[in-house]
């Protein structure tokens, strides 16, 4: 992952697993810089940082007030207000991207509302093709990103 170029990274992890690769790797192909739900200044598109979006907050700064984890679906909605700025860049990026979703359940129903939301206003289709890995994909997963079988 970290030899690879990307625009974003987005998150629901809260532990330190992405940062620690980039940290451990000297031939990162990007520097990691975190987004967290209160940060204001970042720069998508500048291709020399891959920006890590904490999308359920962070375990290393649960000592700041305005960092919540998300641990519950009761969290979700809680917090969505904090959330909120974060959220509104991955329409766009949806678009102008693609996207690979790797061992994300659509569970929470977040990235599921704003897949949904991007491919209603783009006449039912998504505008640039985005792939998941899922072990045990549902009925609504494949309806979201038609199922692509691989042997």
């Amino acid at each position: 992952m970290c030899k690879s170029a990307w625009a974003a990274i987005f998150t629901t992890n809260y532990d330190m697993i992405v940062e620690q690769a980039y940290r451990n790797k000297p031939l990162a192909a990007q520097k990691s810089v975190p987004v967290y739900q209160f940060s204001k200044d970042y720069n998508i598109h500048d291709n020399s940082k891959v920006h890590l979006f904490k999308l359920h907050g962070s375990i290393d700064q649960i000592h700041l007030p305005d960092d919540v984890l998300v641990l519950t679906t009761k969290d979700v909605t809680d917090t969505f207000r904090q959330r909120s700025s974060m959220l509104s860049q991955i329409p766009r990026l949806l678009i102008d991207y693609y996207w690979v979703f790797i061992g994300y359940s659509f569970a929470d129903g977040i990235l599921r509302q704003l897949l949904n939301e991007v491919k209603r206003t783009n006449r039912d289709t998504m505008p640039r093709e985005s792939f998941a890995i899922l072990p045990h994909p549902t009925e609504e997963d494949t309806e979201l990103l038609p199922r692509i079988e691989s042997r």
